[in-house]
């Protein structure tokens, strides 16, 4: 988003520049004309640069301000400031919703709301299933539940993911994307992963109110919105 930003900044100051070239050579006629017209005209390139940099600097300031207030412990703000993003999403890239969504995972995890922050995390693994914080987290939630099967289905899901970037090297996403994996932690997470997987093998309880797979029709039709845009 910084770097959208700047580009955006970058393009209308060009955009004004050329603009202001022109019409050193428009003649007053031109002027006259240009400010008479009656009937509406659409946005110049220059009005809808302007338009989404005002859009994006807006997203930036929330998501610092909850950061801000996560760091501060002050959570209700922390998520007060990411609802704001997530639920007025439309403008917003995937990625950055899906990060905002992370952060308020994690802040409902921190606060005890177990059903909120694994709304949260399906809603990630709607939109990119092969997010790795997002299985972590909510097959952290799943066992501190007992839902062991769902739990054991996220941490084999991990499993794949590692071994497919190891095998691939590649990971996940698009090469311009920072990453929260490197190469030489793959195998010690593989090795955690199986600490995980073995004793929950054993186990054989039920989901409670299957939470895994909880994804209200509203959720549906809001994963569909992002996914369009």
């Amino acid at each position: 988003m910084e770097d959208a930003m700047i580009l955006f900044q970058t393009g209308k100051r060009l955009v004004t520049a050329e603009l202001r070239r022109e019409s050193i050579n428009w003649s007053d006629d031109n002027f006259v004309l240009f400010a008479s017209a009656s009937q509406p005209r659409p946005n110049t390139e220059s009005e809808i640069v302007s338009q989404t940099l005002s859009q994006i600097k807006l997203l930036l300031r929330r998501r610092t301000a909850a950061l801000a207030a996560l760091d501060a412990g002050l959570y209700s703000e922390s998520i007060r400031h990411f609802s704001k993003i997530v639920d007025s999403h439309r403008g917003a890239p995937r990625s950055f919703v899906v990060e905002c969504l992370l952060h308020r995972a994690s802040v409902y995890k921190s606060t005890g709301r177990i059903a909120d922050s694994i709304a949260d995390c399906n809603t990630i693994l709607a939109l990119n299933p092969s997010c790795l914080q997002a299985l972590e987290t909510r097959s952290e939630l799943l066992e501190s539940i007992r839902c062991f099967p769902d739990s054991l289905h996220d941490l084999e899901h991990m499993k794949l993911l590692f071994n497919s970037i190891l095998r691939d090297r590649k990971r996940t996403g698009p090469v311009w994307k920072r990453h929260s994996v490197r190469y030489r932690e793959i195998p010690g997470n593989l090795c955690v992963l199986a600490t995980k997987i073995k004793p929950n093998e054993g186990e054989n309880h039920e989901p409670r109110d299957r939470l895994c797979g909880l994804l209200l029709d509203g959720n549906r039709t809001w994963v569909h919105e992002i996914g369009a845009e």
